[in-house]
């Protein structure tokens, strides 16, 4: 079945509003999805991240903070 672009367009503008927001938030969450390829790129750049900073914390470059105060700072800002 071949269906091209001005079809879709009809089908969709044809479609209540609530359907046609739905379907636009679906086409623009397909458009920000990265790629298989980008999705590793981006895990390997948090990988190297983590590491970086475990080697700063092992060599007392950096300092851990406790969750809980980590939490308890968050939870003093204020919401704009």
């Amino acid at each position: 079945m071949v269906v091209n672009l001005s079809e879709i367009r009809k089908a969709a503008l044809a479609l209540p509003r609530k359907s046609r927001a739905k379907l636009v938030d679906e086409l623009l969450q397909s458009l920000n999805k990265p790629s298989n390829a980008e999705q590793a790129e981006i895990r390997a750049a948090w990988i190297a991240e983590a590491e970086d900073r475990y080697r700063a914390y092992k060599k007392g470059l950096i300092k851990a903070i406790p969750a809980d105060e980590v939490m308890r700072e968050i939870r003093s800002r204020k919401k704009p």
